[in-house]
């Protein structure tokens, strides 16, 4: 078999194998899930690896179990604190009346009258009450608690079979951490072995940097907010200053979509407030607590853990998340850093003639 032939159907086999993984995408999702699962359990397997019982270390298998183990803990924990503030919110929602809810938002209704005739503008629709009482009617119209957390209930069943395959998978990736290196190597020529195994090593070591300085961060902006919210007497400060902690991890709007998350929710569970001037003094001490975090996160912890764990210069991960953004929106500022992270290990190895990449790769 001459080269010509052999690259042909090299390149046929490379299509097939494409289209295979496009129409078992849902897997490769969970291969990928569960590949950043064992990146974060490493260092614990690691640490585990160190337990001595009878001068024996523990098995593999034990150690990948019991990491597994923190992670369903870590998930219960999660959803044992989500649980009871739906609940509440779905039951504030379904007591709420409308003709008192109308009645409070009726002098903020008629300043905005005033503003538009002012500019001589139709006003007409804003003084119908009755278009403007029935979209907030169907908004309100939840009923029947126990229906809306049945719904919950089961969205939350169908994400089982994805739970158990993504734990399936990263339980025997803990456990043989040789696969993900084997499957890299069967694809690698023999003379670019040496390279491969710089990026792998390399590869695990940043990105498990990475990760584990994003819990960090989520770490400590859930503490400050939770500290923040429960000072001014915000109900479930906790959960809400998690939530919005992960809502953070989106670059750029992911804050604004997690004050906004827990602007929301401060006022619902506060609804008793009212819409005066109570209302008002919560709203700004939530967003004013928000906003001392957001720049204690910009200027100090995103800097501090993103440049040391995948040692790359704040405006250079700025100017990567940005450009990841235009291409690719939220999706391509999420995975931004990491895949940028994958490039340069990969480019340090293999493009290592290039003033350019030996610029950005310094200090790898």
């Amino acid at each position: 078999m001459n080269n010509r032939t052999r690259r042909i159907i090299g390149a046929i086999s490379f299509l097939l194998f494409l289209v295979l993984l496009w129409y078992v995408r849902i897997l490769v999702v969970y291969f990928i899930i569960s590949a950043v699962l064992a990146l974060i359990g490493r260092p614990l397997m690691d640490l585990l690896e160190k337990v001595r019982i009878k001068d024996r270390s523990l098995p593999s298998w034990m150690r990948a179990l019991l990491v597994l183990g923190t992670f369903i803990f870590l998930i219960v924990g999660l959803f044992s604190l989500l649980t009871p503030l739906i609940a509440q919110g779905v039951h504030i929602i379904s007591n709420i009346e409308l003709q008192s809810l109308w009645e409070g938002l009726e002098p903020a209704r008629n300043d905005l009258i005033a503003l538009v005739e002012r500019y001589n503008l139709n006003s007409e629709s804003l003084r119908d009450k009755a278009n403007l009482e029935a979209p907030l009617s169907t908004l309100l119209q939840v009923t029947d608690v126990s229906a809306v957390m049945d719904g919950i209930i089961g969205t939350f069943s169908g994400l089982l079979v994805a739970l158990f395959s993504i734990l399936f998978i990263t339980f025997f990736l803990l456990k043989d951490s040789y696969i993900l290196t084997s499957m890299v190597y069967s694809l690698t020529p023999e003379k670019n072995m040496e390279q491969m195994k710089r990026v792998l090593s390399n590869s695990q070591r940043l990105l498990s940097r990475y990760f584990i300085g994003l819990v960090i961060q989520i770490s400590l902006i859930t503490l400050l907010l939770t500290i923040g919210l429960s000072v001014f007497g915000v109900k479930y400060a906790l959960t809400i200053a998690f939530f919005a902690a992960i809502f953070n991890l989106i670059p750029y709007i992911g804050p604004i979509i997690g004050g906004g998350f827990a602007l929301a929710i401060s006022l619902l569970l506060n609804v008793e407030l009212g819409f005066q001037a109570s209302s008002l003094i919560l709203a700004s001490q939530v967003m004013g607590t928000f906003l001392v975090v957001q720049l204690c996160d910009n200027i100090i912890f995103q800097p501090v853990i993103f440049s040391n764990s995948v040692l790359a210069h704040p405006l250079e991960i700025f100017l990567v998340i940005s450009v990841a953004g235009t291409l690719a929106g939220i999706p391509g500022m999420i995975l931004a850093i990491p895949l940028y992270t994958l490039i340069r290990v990969v480019a340090k190895e293999f493009l290592a003639g290039f003033k350019l990449v030996e610029n950005l790769t310094t200090r790898l």
